[in-house]
């Protein structure tokens, strides 16, 4: 007797029935424990805790114009410390004529630490279009805070009545959340939501299921 007899039609097949992929049953009893809204997430000490959730493609436009004018801008605070620094008669109205800026922007230039200037360059963190996704980004980041699996956010969401978005958006979004906020984190994949299963119009029965049945049925059936 084989491992496992599959059969189909009411007919053993002769050799194994191939497998297809769809995606996996959510828990959905678990899910219904869940309950999260699009409140935002706060830090234990008030303050509202900011995440990114953008796609930083550093090769579009607007990063490229972005960096170079952190580059000008950058090279400017260092021509106005220099000038500061060899200028005899320090003041700020003459920096701020020379160097064509306002009084309080030349103080700053001067006064800005080599941390601060260091931190001119990160790309800045634009603000989120519109989108009907939005009202989902606050629940997927407190989800993840919360420990959640990738598969158990994008389940539980899915499964609302009122999320009415695509599911590459969501995955895009549980993705991009993800990655730019949670070090170590397992990066959101769709194929990851599949399982190889058998045909649901085929049977498998495996060898000692069938033995223990033969050996422990009732004679009188």
């Amino acid at each position: 007797m084989p491992s496992c007899l599959y059969i189909k039609d009411g007919k053993i097949l002769d050799q194994e029935s191939d497998k297809i992929w769809k995606e996996k049953e959510p828990d959905k009893k678990y899910l219904a424990t869940l309950h999260y809204d699009n409140t935002l997430p706060m830090n234990p000490d008030g303050p509202e805790q900011l995440y990114d959730n953008k796609n930083h493609c550093l090769s579009r436009k607007q990063y490229k114009e972005q960096a170079e004018n952190r580059k000008k801008k950058w090279e400017l605070v260092l021509e106005v410390q220099q000038f500061w620094e060899t200028f005899e008669k320090k003041k700020i109205t003459t920096v701020a004529e020379y160097f064509k800026i306002s009084n309080p922007m030349a103080k700053r230039y001067i006064n800005m630490s080599v941390s601060e200037t260091e931190g001119m360059d990160p790309p800045k963190n634009y603000k989120k279009r519109e989108s009907p996704m939005n009202k989902w980004l606050n629940v997927i980041f407190k989800m993840m805070l919360d420990g959640h699996s990738n598969e158990t956010i994008y389940f539980y969401i899915r499964e609302r009545k009122d999320f009415t978005e695509s599911m590459e958006q969501l995955g895009r979004y549980i993705y991009l959340i993800g990655k730019n906020n949670f070090l170590g984190r397992i990066p959101f994949n769709a194929r990851y939501l599949m399982e190889n299963v058998m045909p649901p119009d085929v049977l498998c029965f495996k060898r000692m299921e069938i033995l223990k049945y033969l050996l422990t049925c009732s004679p009188k059936v």
